[in-house]
């Protein structure tokens, strides 16, 4: 007996890691893709940035923080209204028109959103 663990359609949101010098890169992604904000580390917090107000006011209890505090590896944290299997795109603009492709990833679920979220964990460059 086989059972299924969770729908690919209840993955609504993905979080990808990124440098934070590549921040500038944002406004030029977000006229073709589904950027909600990003997650920075600023040395003490995790704070959340929204495109809604054009990333100008830190919000410190945003439903991603909790999620991404879980990585310390990486202090840049984009989040994308995509699955992961339609980052191609995105993470392809990110790195300057390099083709990438999404390794790895984990799946969380967030009650914020009442949905499933990916975190990446590996870009494989070409």
């Amino acid at each position: 007996m086989a059972d299924k663990v969770l729908h690919g359609e209840q993955m609504k949101y993905s979080l990808i890691y990124m440098k934070e010098n590549d921040l500038d890169l944002l406004k030029d992604c977000q006229k073709h893709h589904q950027i909600v904000g990003y997650v920075l580390f600023n040395g003490k917090d995790y704070l959340f940035y929204s495109v809604e107000d054009n990333y100008r006011n830190a919000i410190l209890d945003h439903w991603t923080v909790r999620i991404v505090k879980q990585y310390d590896n990486h202090s840049c944290w984009l989040l994308v209204k995509e699955h992961p299997c339609r980052l191609y795109g995105i993470i392809t603009d990110m790195y300057k028109g390099n083709v990438c492709n999404v390794g790895n990833f984990d799946t969380w679920r967030t009650d914020a959103k009442n949905c499933l979220v990916a975190v990446i964990k590996d870009i494989e460059i070409d």
